[in-house]
């Protein structure tokens, strides 16, 4: 079991018993606000909250070591590893209200911009390939302080649906899903089957599920 907690000072991870016992403080930051993604077994990631125009951070965390390592850092950052934890999908914002899409790989040690405006919070990483992830990208990005008024609910966008492979950095589109879908889609909680064949997601319009 492992959970976050806040204090004056920042922020902490706790490593526990199913049943709550045998605490153990694995790390203590200067950070509130951070979200907590565990994809393997020997490291869990951290992504503080996204803002745009506010430094963000991405970190790995041992979960024996509580080693703490930085993964990424940008401006408005969102993020999200897939689930060996040796690629990072990377978003950040832009001056203007603009975003952008970057593919981190931690073996190598290096970004690739994938020439995507979207958020991380918009993508799936697939679970059979798992160097394959799927984008719904904005045909084009609200007016304002995008990705905030976009969590906060008072902007919309119109998606494509890009796939991402990770072993060549290279983006192709695979369609309009507003087209398909014969209704503006706004996706988010996106998932895929256990063998990829099929994308799950919430429309952010009306909270339906595709």
């Amino acid at each position: 079991l492992f959970y976050l907690s806040e204090s004056g000072s920042g922020g902490s991870g706790i490593l526990a018993a199913p049943d709550g016992t045998r605490k153990n403080t694995l790390f203590e930051l200067p950070f509130k606000d951070l979200s907590a993604v565990w994809t393997v077994n020997d490291s869990l990631f951290l992504a503080t909250r996204a803002s745009a125009g506010t430094p963000g951070h991405l970190f790995s965390i041992g979960t024996q070591s509580g080693m703490v390592n930085a993964v990424a850092s940008e401006t408005g950052l969102t993020a999200l590893p897939n689930r060996t934890g040796a690629f990072a999908l990377v978003g950040s914002s832009e001056e203007g209200g603009g975003a952008a899409l970057s593919l981190h790989s931690r073996t190598v040690g290096s970004a690739t911009p994938l020439g995507l405006a979207t958020v991380a919070d918009k993508c799936v990483w697939g679970k059979r390939m798992r160097t394959t992830a799927y984008c719904a990208v904005p045909d084009a990005l609200p007016p304002g302080a995008f990705p905030d008024n976009w969590y906060q609910g008072l902007a919309q966008t119109r998606d494509s649906l890009w796939t991402i492979d990770a072993e060549d950095g290279r983006a192709n589109l695979l369609g309009d899903l507003s087209t398909e879908a014969r209704e503006g889609i706004d996706a988010f909680n996106m998932d895929v089957s256990p063998d990829d064949q099929y994308l799950l997601f919430q429309n952010k319009n009306d909270l339906s599920l595709w």
